[in-house]
């Protein structure tokens, strides 16, 4: 209960029913072992008494949302995060960056290094036929959004493996403020 409560008055970006939908499935999502839409839909369902299938579309409904975006929903806990200014003020954002391949998704993230953990912040997953674009293009656009969705004091600090070492991605950081 207090998950969805919290949810609730973060997520400020997201339509009232889609921040509902989120709230439920995060509730669900913490109980489970194994991540799949389907298991997600059969606790919901249990949850609400609701039939399973009906349960398993919403769910399916919500994460096959265009509408519903990343940066919408991270808007409010990336605020809530950095609410407190002072604690913030000698010790920059340390932001580690990398892609991770899981079946044929490609995910990018962009967590933030918080008491040794990572706790991510923005991420974007593309399908194998999206990689054929400019991957360049997927990483500078993930790197202006989390600029954007950051409060402007904060000091960040972009941590990255060498295959992020192109001069047109540090000109990227230059200009939004993330490398200074």
């Amino acid at each position: 209960m207090e998950a969805m409560l919290w949810i609730t008055s973060v997520c400020l970006g997201l339509r009232k029913s889609q921040t509902k939908t989120l709230a439920d499935v995060v509730a669900v999502a913490i109980q489970i072992s194994r991540g799949s839409l389907s298991e997600l839909g059969r606790l919901l369902a249990e949850k609400r008494a609701a039939a399973a299938k009906h349960s398993i579309k919403r769910v399916w409904r919500f994460t096959a949302n265009d509408r519903v975006h990343v940066g919408d929903a991270m808007q409010g806990p990336l605020r809530w995060l950095f609410r407190d200014r002072k604690l913030w003020k000698n010790h920059p954002l340390l932001v580690t960056f990398d892609w991770t391949e899981v079946r044929s998704f490609h995910t990018l993230m962009a967590a933030a290094v918080i008491r040794g953990r990572g706790v991510p912040l923005l991420w974007a997953s593309y399908e194998e036929w999206a990689m054929y674009k400019s991957q360049n293009n997927l990483e500078e656009g993930l790197l202006r959004l989390l600029k954007s969705l950051l409060p402007e004091w904060i000091t960040v600090i972009v941590v990255a493996d060498r295959g992020f070492g192109r001069t047109e991605l540090a000109r990227t950081c230059q200009q939004t403020g993330l490398l200074q």
